[in-house]
């Protein structure tokens, strides 16, 4: 047989790997949209971005498949390619991630908290197949093909077992070279906040959070109203439980309207059954003739599978958050202590 017609010279036609490895990515979105819809009846759309199915088993069978699809029988293994196996899962991630937030319409927030465990469960999808190619090269292909059950035993976890509640707290403190009369002042009320204000942060700067633009209390001391306006058209409400003068102002907050939620993300609510954003104050502590010691706290809980995860987000963005609030109040009892 003459080479020309021996199929041991033939080739695949150009592009053939970028069409299936396109095929391949196409398949495994749509499974990724099939689970996290099932995993929405699940648990409840209301908490479906904290469900096992979507933290965990979703990344880790799309990293498991994905190369699995692209070498299933592991012989790319054998020739030395090891570095595939966290490559193709971790670039078909970032893809549907990429167009999964386009296609569910996913805010920043809440795709920002799920790629760095979105990426290791990929990643740990593809060892996985990885180390099964490697331990049974004859019964591989049986058991990677088992890995798709992962979703399915994780959506009945996630429709059988209860979450476990977590109370944390978030606390920042700055000191103010100001009288306490003009900071004790400024946490009651302040207006028309520019954005020159506050200090840079990652939450607010780069991931998106909105900035505070004014709070404005009506009533005084207990049972008192503070609303808080901030970025485009959000606000909220601390109805004040204590107030100790110039001492001591503590509130439990109150969500009227989803304008905040609308604004960074529909999967977070401050007012949900994930999380629950409860309470919060300001602390003064006089610390010498117009020196005090400013200290801002936040309580809330959160119903997660991951809370201990989840907290690190939270001390991230109500970090971030207390400290820009600190450095306003700070700027304005500091160069402007006797107007409000």
């Amino acid at each position: 047989m003459s080479k020309r017609f021996n199929p041991k010279f033939t080739s695949h036609p150009a592009g053939y790997v970028v069409w299936r490895l396109g095929l391949i990515f196409l398949c495994l979105l749509a499974v990724a949209l099939g689970l996290y819809a099932l995993s929405g009846v699940a648990r409840g759309w209301s908490a479906l971005a904290s469900s096992l199915t979507v933290l965990i088993a979703i990344p880790y069978t799309i990293g498991a498949w994905g190369v699995f699809l692209i070498d299933p029988k592991g012989t790319k293994l054998r020739q030395g390619h090891t570095k595939l196996y966290i490559t193709a899962p971790t670039l078909f991630m970032l893809a549907v991630l990429f167009l999964g937030s386009l296609i569910l319409g996913e805010g920043v927030i809440c795709m920002v908290m799920l790629s760095p465990i979105w990426l290791l469960s990929a990643i740990a999808g593809g060892l996985t197949v990885r180390s099964l190619h490697k331990k049974f090269i004859n019964q591989s292909t049986f058991l990677c093909s088992s890995l798709m059950l992962m979703p399915i035993l994780a959506l009945i976890i996630d429709s059988t077992t209860p979450l476990s509640t977590d109370y944390r707290q978030v606390k920042r403190a700055i000191i103010i070279d100001a009288p306490t009369e003009a900071v004790w002042s400024y946490i009651h009320h302040i207006d028309n906040i520019t954005a020159e204000e506050g200090r840079w942060n990652l939450s607010q700067d780069v991931i998106g959070l909105p900035r505070p633009d004014a709070a404005r209390m009506v009533g005084h001391g207990i049972g008192a109203i503070r609303t808080s306006y901030w970025g485009e058209s959000i606000t909220f409400e601390e109805h004040i439980t204590r107030s100790d003068f110039q001492k001591t102002l503590e509130w439990n907050f109150v969500f009227p309207n989803d304008s905040l939620q609308h604004h960074t993300d529909r999967h977070i609510s401050p007012d949900g059954e994930v999380l629950k954003i409860q309470s919060g104050g300001y602390k003064l502590v006089a610390l010498a003739e117009n020196k005090v010691q400013l200290v801002l706290h936040t309580e809330y809980k959160m119903t997660t599978p991951l809370n201990g995860y989840s907290a690190l987000w939270g001390e991230l963005f109500l970090g971030d958050i207390q400290n820009n609030i600190l450095q306003v109040i700070k700027s304005r009892s500091e160069t402007l202590p006797h107007k409000n």
